[in-house]
């Protein structure tokens, strides 16, 4: 078959100036194993460590809206906040992260309000939790005392603020230092059975154990203060650690079994696998954890 210049030239010019065919968007459904978590995290970064466009972080986020009460965020980088107010029903657990000086605080914690005030909302009105500092102390980078410090600095800097005040620490960081359990409005673990050599299986009490442990200690020491979990999950794939076996049917066991026993206050590590992380840290589990699968602007 024979075209003519004219008619070749035609058509390439209409195929060139056609609209391109819209990609259909990914539907997230919720599994029966992680329905009923009380909240997810979420990070807005690519397979490239790049920020994604506004619009991919918000088509991410608002996947997650009407499915859980609570999305925890680990800073203000990409301008998350802001496209999380905007998309996200529910509140948001927000971090202060710079912690140098007290001029830093109040930069962070600025630098979140502003972002909620460019999303048309107020701050009370999004936020639930701010948390001053992500295991400070078990990293040795801080002393409880420190933190205790920081969290006053920031309850001073925000003092407009209605919601909770806290730190993100494991158990261990407690153990030892009652004075953190006075420090923070409610303790928030980050409470990971498969760091901890656990199996699938043992998870939900482990997680369960964790808690109460931690709620007794303050208790003891005079401190009668609620405590929740901060992070959990379990990953699905990457090397085993002892017992704790990394793949897609342990991570739907274990991560049902925390959801039977403290899924309702709890925040699930993580709604999506993060590609931005290593992928040979920690046996290359680094990159699994998401219950989701990939984000869906992936």
């Amino acid at each position: 078959m024979q075209f003519s210049l004219a008619l070749l030239t035609t058509l390439l010019a209409t195929l060139s100036t056609a609209a391109p065919i819209a990609q259909e968007k990914r539907d997230v459904t919720i599994p029966d194993w992680v329905d009923g978590f009380w909240g997810t995290t979420y990070t807005p970064f690519d397979s490239s460590k790049n920020c994604r466009s506004a619009d991919q972080i918000k088509e991410d986020i608002s996947a997650l809206s009407g499915k859980f009460k609570i999305l925890r965020l680990y800073s203000n980088d990409c301008s998350v906040v802001q496209y999380a107010a905007e998309s996200f029903d529910g509140k948001l657990f927000v971090a202060v992260n710079d912690i140098s000086s007290s001029d830093a605080i109040k930069g962070d914690l600025d630098s979140i309000d502003a972002s909620i005030t460019a999303a048309g909302k107020s701050f009370n009105d999004v936020v639930h939790t701010v948390f001053v500092g992500n295991e400070l102390v078990y990293n040795s980078w801080y002393t409880a005392s420190d933190v205790a410090n920081f969290i006053k600095e920031a309850k001073s800097a925000k003092s407009d603020f209605t919601g909770e005040w806290t730190t993100g620490e494991t158990a261990s960081s407690y153990y030892g230092n009652p004075d953190l359990c006075g420090a923070v409005d409610v303790v928030y673990l980050n409470n990971h059975p498969w760091f901890d050599d656990q199996t699938a299986e043992t998870a939900g009490s482990y997680v369960l154990g964790h808690v109460e442990a931690v709620a007794a200690f303050c208790s003891e020491n005079g401190h009668d203060v609620s405590v929740k979990t901060s992070e959990t999950g379990w990953p699905s794939a990457g090397d085993d650690n002892g017992p704790a076996v990394a793949s897609s049917a342990n991570q739907e066991t274990a991560v049902g079994n925390i959801l039977k026993s403290a899924g309702d206050s709890s925040i699930l590590f993580s709604a999506y696998n993060e590609l931005w992380k290593s992928s040979t840290e920690n046996g290359g589990v680094e990159q699994h954890w998401g219950v989701l699968g990939d984000a869906p602007s992936s």
